[in-house]
């Protein structure tokens, strides 16, 4: 396997995406909306006043939680939890983007969870795949788009880098999340998948666990290397089947 260096900032290409940054959980400014004295959603949380979600989904279903200025945030003047900011930034929606994009499910995470996993791993894939340019025709594709791909009603949410050269893709990377499984992420080099699980401050949550911010970033951490490991190998396996006309 060629040697690489995940943190190195990638070589940007004829202006083909640079590294996404990640996500920030940004206070909002106190909106003209005194809010309420309905306790915040957010399990243990004390604060007031509290706000409702203004999330709207396809089919007219609202998001019924109150949230603290801590646990929400403002996207185009409108306040969302922190579910819902993730998954308004992930498909950028505004009045302008309505006709491009489906509005997910109120209870689906699926398009957050692709935009928070893609924004986290861009640099160190876009590092991995800068070590397979080897010809001055290759480049190195990638947007900041989280966009859907439907089928018999069904949206999965994606989010792509390809290396291309004249003649057409040489490798494919693929973050995706489906509404009908939003907890879990699959990674996928070319058509096959290398990766499938549920991140686990997912599963930490669920379980109810209490765990210090430093573990948290530990497992998270541990996490993204992992996913990335299996992308290397993913892509010297892809590789070997284009050399040997396997695919």
């Amino acid at each position: 396997m060629p040697p690489w260096t995940p943190f190195r900032q990638p070589r940007d290409r004829k202006g083909q995406g640079g590294a996404d940054r990640l996500p920030q959980e940004t206070l909002a400014p106190p909106p003209a909306d005194p809010g309420s004295r309905d306790p915040c959603s957010a399990t243990g949380c004390p604060n007031l006043p509290t706000y409702l979600c203004v999330y709207t989904d396809r089919r007219n279903k609202q998001c019924a939680g109150h949230w603290c200025e801590k646990h929400s945030s403002l996207v185009d003047d409108r306040r969302y939890c922190r579910r819902h900011t993730g998954t308004m930034r992930a498909i950028a929606q505004s009045e302008a983007d309505a006709p491009h994009h489906p509005i997910p499910d109120v209870t689906s995470r699926a398009p957050g969870l692709v935009k928070w996993i893609a924004t986290a791993m861009n640099e160190p894939i876009r590092a991995l795949l800068e070590t397979y340019l080897k010809n001055p025709d290759e480049e190195l594709i990638s947007d900041g788009d989280v966009v859907p791909i439907s089928v018999a009603g069904l949206h999965t949410w994606q989010k792509v880098w390809q290396l291309y050269n004249h003649t057409g893709p040489l490798i494919k990377i693929t973050v995706e999340v489906a509404d009908t499984a939003d907890d879990e992420v699959i990674i996928r080099v070319g058509k096959s998948r290398v990766s499938k699980g549920v991140p686990p401050w997912i599963t930490s949550r669920r379980a109810g666990e209490l765990i210090t911010v430093e573990r948290d970033a530990r497992q998270r951490q541990e996490y993204y290397d992992d996913l990335l490991e299996a992308i290397h190998k993913g892509i010297e396996d892809e590789l070997e089947k284009q050399r040997t006309g396997r695919l």
